[in-house]
């Protein structure tokens, strides 16, 4: 499954970025807050994904996959100061403070949630 292969280099190169931040742990599907309840693998819908959490953080494969980066509290984290290759921009802050988890979704061809996993980064 080629969607398989791509979720598991996007993880790879999530956890090498993460490095610098302390990825410690996947966090258990139970102990996720109720504001990402509504996900599940193989019914929810993209446009319902964005129609609730708004534009993701990060976006990879065409769409395929989508990142929400999020705060303790599991909300979505604004970084408008990050540009499209995660560099700060200039004169503006970032809020990479505020950043607790990766909400990391991975879509089939039909906008399908496969997969999703909620990663603890510190």
């Amino acid at each position: 499954m080629p969607l398989a292969r791509v979720l598991v280099g996007a993880l790879c190169l999530l956890f090498c970025g993460c490095a610098a931040h302390n990825l410690q742990t996947i966090v258990p599907k139970e102990r996720t807050d109720s504001r990402i309840a509504f996900l599940a693998d193989g019914l929810t819908k993209r446009a319902e994904v964005m129609s609730r959490l708004g534009d993701p953080s990060a976006v990879y494969e065409a769409e395929h996959i989508l990142i929400y980066r999020m705060d303790e509290g599991l909300r979505v984290v604004s970084l408008r100061g990050i540009d499209a290759e995660d560099r700060p921009r200039p004169n503006e802050p970032t809020r990479w403070t505020q950043v607790f988890h990766n909400l990391v979704l991975a879509f089939d061809s039909t906008g399908v949630l496969e997969t999703h996993r909620l990663l603890r980064v510190r």
